[in-house]
Parts: C-alpha cells; structure tokens; sequence
C-alpha cells in the first residue's frame, strides 16, 4: 500500500478524499444492501405462500426450491463456460505468442548464416523488405480477421 500511495500521488488521484468518499459510501451502501436483503426475504415469503396456495402445502414449496435450484445451475453453467473461454482464449494468445517467438528466434539464428551468401544479399534482402511492407500494408487495411484479431471477441 506504501508504494501505492507516491503513484497514485503522481496520477493526480487524492487519495485521502477518495478514502474519506468511500468510508462515508460505505454506510449508505451498507443500510441499502441490508435493506434490499429484508425486502428479498419478504418477497420470497410472498412467492412461497403464493405457491402454497396455488399448488398446495407439499408441491408449492417443492417448486420454489425447484426454481431457485434451476437459477443456480444456470449462474454456475454460465460462470463455468465464461472461465473456459477466457482459458481458450488465454491458451490462443499464449500460443501465437511462443509462434512469434519461434519465429523471430528462427530468423535471428538464421539470418547469419543466409547473409553470407551474395545471392540472398543481393536478391533476399530487397525481397524481404518488399514482403514486410507487403504485409504491413495489407494488415491495416481492414482485414482484421485474418491475422486473428476479432474485436467482438471479449463480448
């Protein structure tokens, strides 16, 4: 906290009006937050003499509980399939990550050794130059699916 608080002096933030604004929220949301829980009890007491009412002393507490099992599968089967795709999506960025890796480590080592010859110097090196402006060009043209980019991705 000690190394936060010169950083957050150089941002500008002030941090004793932000501690002081956050403590005097914190007993408003506090009595809200009870508050909403009172109000949620009661409407939950409302919901279950309903459905005795409706179905019976047996079946309509049976269906509440039936409803409130059905909703928390449905929160824990979303959070399960939104972890796994924020670990696919980890896995693919880790992934063209250690390819690019590769890939420069693979031109570095190699470069050397090409450059020896007179032909790959005469010939290689304007070709190369010519295919990096190539692709840099065409990179920013519009095309961002094609080098793996989706911007509707995190949503």
């Amino acid at each position: 906290m000690k190394m936060l608080l010169p950083l957050a002096s150089l941002l500008g933030v002030e941090v004793e009006s932000l501690v002081e604004r956050i403590k005097k929220n914190a007993v408003a949301l506090g009595a809200v937050a009870i508050f909403s829980l009172i109000a949620l009890t009661f409407l939950i007491i409302a919901a279950n003499n309903a459905m005795t009412a409706w179905l019976g002393p047996i079946w309509g507490p049976l269906a509440a509980a039936g409803t409130a099992l059905l909703i928390a599968l449905l929160i824990y089967g979303t959070v399960k399939t939104a972890a796994h795709n924020r670990k696919r999506r980890e896995i693919r960025r880790r992934r063209s990550a250690d390819t690019t890796a590769l890939v420069t480590t693979a031109a570095l080592t190699a470069g050397p050794m090409l450059l020896r010859n007179p032909m790959v110097r005469k010939l290689g090196i304007p070709l190369g130059g010519a295919i990096a402006a190539y692709l840099l060009l065409t990179r920013n043209s519009g095309s961002a699916h094609r080098d793996g980019y989706d911007p509707y991705e995190d949503e």
